[in-house]
């Protein structure tokens, strides 16, 4: 005991020192002290350098920045390296790095800053020693000798101060400043200028280098090298210790091996000892290896590919190792009541499959409690053991055998007529065979349930192939899958309860075996809660091995039949419940396998009451297919293999004036006699071929020629009858009247491809038609001619005699176009008052005489209507069509260009498409233009100028008042003047969405601006025409107020006199409804209308804008004076104020003013600009260079 406790100690102590030694050595670890103390020294000198460098520059003893730079910089480089060393990191503290670091950019920032300042003093200080030389040069600049006297002293002044920046040198240089500053010359400005520079520049300079010298980076960087200098002095002393405590392990282990060895010579006697009692051990373990190794050789061992040689090798090995006579394995029931000996080995005689109770047994004492063992007195303990071959055994050893689910599965047990010596021996043999006994025991369980799984699946073959052939009675069927339920399970009873057709009851269709007739017509409720019940309402199985105890099974089948387990199995047709397959076992349990076949006879159960369904629905089907022939609305025609006919419904006897008595076995051809309806050809042997080909035949586009000579246009279907075989038993013929309806789809077709109105071809069948002909121009070498043709003064017609006039118009003027071009040539009806043509195979010439003829035709037709006579005219555009054609659709645009230019040359004309046409490239553009207007629209490419509107009366701000103007930024940003693309917005009726664009972007502009608008800048925006008509616009402007929250009062919008005229109404509604709003409005370009001072005193405007044509000649034209003055007059005199526009001179700004007009606009005054030049949001004012305002001392 006391050895024991010396050697713990021992290796103890031995232990502690170790690791003190390895917890010394990893906390006090070398570190690159020396590295580090060396950086921290440069950095020092460093600093001394840099601080010794900015005075030398202070005293302008260096002129370059390098030598500053390059300290700078390696500064940087040695205090990065100083903050990535671990000594930083873990002994000073990133912290003290950190500031250190903060200190040498703050220096950093401040040496910036002072070479800024001091390059620019430096700047100044050169140029005053340049007005030094010049000032003492032998040929000074012309200037008085007070100036003279006066520059010197403020150099001399200068130079003092650069070398002594006192305030009282400062106050001796400002009065010299003042006095050069009367009347200062360029060179003057400069010299003042500099000499102020230097006044500021000095003051700063010199406050740098305090601010420098106030950072203290100097004993930041003593403390840091201190700091690492201490830690130098420690880890020289841990270096000393370190060695101290390594010499001592090492002394300390030598003496513990010399101990080692010393006490392994002392036990050399007892290890000899343990050896002997360990050669014991192995003795008696080896006869249970030896077991052990003949059951994991049981496969090697045996010579045949029997099942029960596995079980015969195991009992023979454990009867071996154990000296046992007995040995035996055996599976117990799924009710544990009984076993079958799968395998027993008496006295070397192998017998299997002996099925035995477990009552008063020992093996059912195994299964209890897992494992018994009597060495000696088992007779005593079982004396009535029913086991023979036991009778005389004195040992028992058993031990249940445990599946991987944890449940009892059967028994491994020995027997022997002498006692056991060793019963631990024993157990542990019969442990290890335990796990073997298992695998063999589940492989005969799962040999045996295959063998009942297929035999169960052909009995259910069986079973099915009778219910599918005897299928007819219901009660005899559902009696046969009882019969055949008890067959596949073994069971005693079994019963088919299904679901009534109210759902709420369900009652026992058949029973068969014993107490079957407690079963049989048995009515229960749904809801019952009994087994069947929910079974059938659940849609799922149940299997239940002890009925007594379930809950379920006590409601119903305990008080009617004795049972002991259930199994039942649901029923489903269409997806929806039907009734339970349920069967009965009185004494023994369900197993899985009967589950499983119960549930694969469910499946096969459900084909076969479909097919008894099916059955039944097909003698019903049988008999309601003869009724239902005689009722559709189809003929039928049914014959046999030689083509004569069997059967025919009314329908086909009404349709071939045949009666079936008559045609009955008549060939089907002297009855259904066919033709094709474009041709009349008659068609033979079509049912023949049907016959022979065995396929189906369909024809659309035949006549049926009836027995009285009647014809009627039919469709039909002919069929082979093929018989199980696929051979054809006949044919079945099928057809209906299709007179009718070819005759509306005929009807229908014309309708969809001509005008309602005129009977000519619609736009779309024009276009079909139009497509033709130009691929026969571009591939035939055809010539062809396309006229576009619009009506002038069409909708004078509409708008005033109405729309039946109209109508009744175009009819006429149909007809007179007809009368003037040829059969085959193509008219068609595009639109309103539109009309396209096709002159086939005609030249241009012969196409000019057509269309002039129709001119001329056209003008001279008489209209009258309700006594009122109507002129008309036609415009028409000519595009030939020949080999260089495109395509349909760029062919009828070149038509619709050319028309369109024949109106605008006075109407009633004929033009011909040329490509090198100016006329025609101009009116390109304008569809060129529409399409870029709408894209620059949806891109933002529009922005906005600003021309201001001047008071003629009082100095009111250029920009209190302007008016909006827009320009096109183009791809390439190239800004377009409105003068391009709004003629073509105007024809294209694009202005209504420019206008919009506009007032958007005004709006937003003015809510951006009003923060900065201190002159309540009114702003004017253009309506245009097509605007005035728009019925959304006042709703979207109000919108537009809301979004961007502006003030009403300061937008004024503007409105062109013709505009206003000619959508009088429209406009009267828009001023009246914006004006309640707080809006102003002008009227534009007034005084080019007819009738402006008519309409003037209808229109409720603010302002009137004199026509520019009027004011730009003013000057020297006595009448456009006249017509200003008398517009300007009329205004004053209603309460209107007069704006001018095209003001381009004073001499017209004088006459404006003469006549006292309020206001002028035009480039005379200010030419327009982008929005943000004449009323800029942020004021962008900045000093300029070398430009400073200093602030003397003592001013204020």
């Amino acid at each position: 005991m006391i050895k024991g406790r010396t050697n713990y100690w021992i290796g103890f102590i031995l232990l502690a020192l170790i690791i003190s030694f390895f917890f010394y050595k990893s906390v006090f670890k070398d570190l690159p002290l020396d590295e580090t103390l060396s950086t921290i020294e440069e950095v020092q000198d460093l600093q001394v350098q840099l601080h010794r460098d900015l005075l030398r520059y202070r005293s302008n003893q260096i002129k370059q920045y390098d030598i500053l730079n390059n300290t700078l910089l390696k500064l940087d480089s040695n205090i990065m390296y100083l903050s990535n060393s671990n000594v930083a990191n873990n002994e000073i503290g990133t912290e003290v790095i950190r500031n250190l670091k903060s200190l040498i950019k703050n220096e950093s920032d401040l040496v910036e800053d002072f070479k800024t300042h001091h390059s620019i003093l430096q700047n100044s200080l050169f140029y005053i020693f340049n007005v030094s030389t010049d000032l003492y040069s032998t040929k000074p600049k012309a200037q008085s000798k007070q100036k003279l006297r006066t520059t010197a002293e403020l150099i001399t002044l200068l130079l003092e101060y650069n070398e002594n920046p006192e305030d009282k040198i400062a106050n001796r240089i400002y009065p010299l400043i003042d006095s050069l500053n009367q009347s200062p010359d360029t060179d003057t400005n400069a010299l003042i200028n500099h000499s102020l520079m230097i006044i500021e520049r000095l003051p700063e300079i010199d406050e740098i280098i305090n601010r420098f010298n106030s950072l203290n980076v100097e004993n930041q960087i003593i403390l840091i090298k201190n700091t690492v200098s201490n830690l130098k002095e420690k880890q020289e002393k841990n270096a000393q210790l370190f060695n101290i405590l390594l010499f001592l392990c090492t002394i300390y282990l030598v003496f513990y091996i010399l101990y080692i060895f010393i006490t392994l010579r002392k036990n050399e006697a007892e290890l000899s000892n343990s050896n002997d009692k360990l050669n014991d051990e192995v003795k008696l373990r080896t006869r249970t290896e030896k077991a052990l190794y003949q059951l994991v050789n049981i496969d090697n061992n045996r010579n045949t590919n029997n099942d029960e040689d596995r079980i015969l090798f195991l009992l023979n090995a454990l009867c071996q190792s154990l000296d046992a006579e007995y040995a035996y394995i055996s599976r117990t029931n799924a009710s544990g009541t009984s076993a079958e000996m799968i395998g027993l080995l008496d006295h070397g005689m192998f017998t299997s499959n002996i099925t035995y109770k477990l009552i008063d047994t020992p093996c059912e004492e195994v299964i209890k409690n897992h494992r018994l063992v009597h060495d000696k007195d088992f007779s005593n303990y079982f004396p009535d053991c029913h086991h023979e071959f036991l009778q005389d055994a004195v040992s028992y050893l058993g031990v249940s055998l445990i599946d991987k689910n944890e449940n009892s599965i059967g028994l491994l047990a020995i027997a022997s007529k002498s006692p056991i010596s060793d019963t631990n021996l024993a157990e542990n043999i019969l442990t290890i065979a335990t796990s073997r006994s298992i695998i063999e025991l589940e492989y005969q369980i799962e040999i045996n349930n295959n063998k009942r799984y297929k035999q169960g699946l052909a009995q259910i073959d069986d079973w099915i192939a009778r219910l599918i052939t005897e299928g007819y009675d219901r009660h005899a069927f559902f009696k046969n899958v009882c019969r055949a339920a008890q067959d596949i399970t073994g069971s005693q009873l079994a019963a088919f309860p299904a679901l009534h057709s109210d759902e709420e009851n369900y009652h026992f269709i058949a029973a068969s075996g014993l107490q079957s007739e407690k079963l049989e017509s048995l009515s229960m409720r749904i809801d019952d809660g009994g087994l069947c019940a929910w079974t059938i309402a659940n849609n799922k199985k149940q299997l239940i091995n002890d009925v007594a105890t379930h809950s379920r099974a006590k409601k119903q089948l305990t008080d009617i039949v004795n049972i002991k387990s259930a199994l039942l199995t649901p029923v489903t047709l269409n997806d929806r419940p039907y009734g339970a397959i349920s069967v009965f076992k009185m004494y023994d349990d369900f197993d899985i396998i009967d589950e499983q076949l119960m549930s694969q006879f469910s499946q096969s159960v459900q084909m076969a009451i479909i097919n008894m369904q099916l059955v039944s629905d097909i003698r019903s089907e049988r008999e309601r297919a003869e009724v239902t022939l005689h009722s559709i609305g189809d003929a039928v025609i049914t014959t046999n293999v030689n083509g004569e006919i069997e059967y025919m419904n009314h329908v086909a006897e009404s349709l071939t004036a045949w009666s079936l008595n008559e045609a009955k076995s008549i060939t089907v051809q002297n009855v259904f006699r066919i033709e094709d309806i474009d041709t009349g050809e008659p068609i033979h042997d079509v049912v023949m071929s049907c016959l022979d080909d065995g396929i189906i035949i369909n024809k659309s586009a035949i006549s049926l020629v009836s027995r009285n000579g009647n014809k009627k246009d039919i469709e039909s279907s002919i069929s082979p009858i093929l018989n199980t075989s696929g051979k054809a038993e006949g044919v079945v013929i099928v057809f209906h009247d299709e007179t009718q309806r070819r005759h509306l789809e005929s009807t229908i077709k014309h309708q969809a491809a001509h005008d309602s109105l005129t009977d000519l071809l619609n736009r779309d069948a024009f276009d079909t038609e139009l497509s033709d002909h130009v691929y026969g121009a571009i591939n035939n070498n055809q010539n062809h001619v396309l006229c576009y043709l619009d009506l002038d003064r069409f909708k004078l017609i509409n708008d005033t005699a109405g729309h039946s006039a109209g109508d009744q118009c175009l009819i006429q003027i149909t007809s007179l176009i007809q009368s003037h071009i040829r059969g085959d040539d193509i008219l068609g009806r595009l639109g309103g008052d539109e009309f396209g043509l096709i002159l086939k195979n005609c030249s241009q010439q012969s196409a000019l005489k057509v269309t002039n003829t129709i001119v001329g035709a056209i003008a001279n037709m008489p209209f009258n209507w309700d006594g009122c006579d109507y002129k008309l005219g036609v415009s028409i555009g000519i595009n030939p069509l020949n080999s260089s054609s495109q395509n349909a659709a760029e062919e009828i645009r070149k038509a619709d260009l050319a028309c369109y230019t024949a109106k605008d040359q006075g109407k009633s004309q004929v033009y011909v498409y040329e490509k090198q046409d100016s006329e025609l490239i101009r009116r390109q553009q304008e569809t060129i233009w529409a399409t870029r207007i709408t894209e620059a629209i949806e891109h933002n490419r529009l922005c906005l100028y600003a021309q201001p509107i001047a008071s003629l009366k009082n100095k009111k701000p250029l920009n209190s008042h302007v008016e909006i103007l827009v320009r096109l930024i183009d791809d390439g940003n190239q800004i377009i003047s409105p003068a391009a693309f709004i003629p073509a917005a105007e024809r294209y009726n694009l202005m209504h969405l420019i206008d919009r664009k506009v007032i958007r972007e005004t709006f937003a502009y003015i809510n951006k601006y009003s923060e900065n608008d201190t002159n309540n800048t009114l702003y004017s925006i253009n309506l245009s025409g097509n605007t005035l008509t728009d019925k959304d616009i006042i709703r979207d402007i109000k919108d537009m107020v809301s979004e961007f929250d502006i003030n009403t009062k300061s937008v004024c919008f503007e409105i062109t006199e013709t505009a206003a005229i000619q959508n009088l109404k429209q406009a009267k509604k828009l001023i009246k409804e914006l004006k309640s709003t707080g809006f102003k409005f002008a009227l534009d370009d007034f005084g080019s209308g007819l009738s402006s001072f008519q309409y003037l005193k209808n229109l409720p405007v603010d302002f009137l804008k004199i026509d520019g044509s009027f004011v730009a000649d003013m000057v020297n034209n006595t009448i456009d004076y006249a017509m200003v003055a008398a517009i300007n007059e009329v205004g004053h005199v209603m309460g209107i104020e007069t704006i001018a526009e095209y003001v381009e001179n004073d001499q017209i700004i004088k006459k404006l003013k003469e006549i006292n007009v309020d206001y002028g606009q035009g480039y005379g005054i200010e030419q327009p600009k982008p929005i943000e030049e004449i009323l800029p949001i942020e004021s962008n004012k900045k000093s300029p260079s070398l430009k400073i305002i200093h602030n003397k001392p003592g001013w204020t």
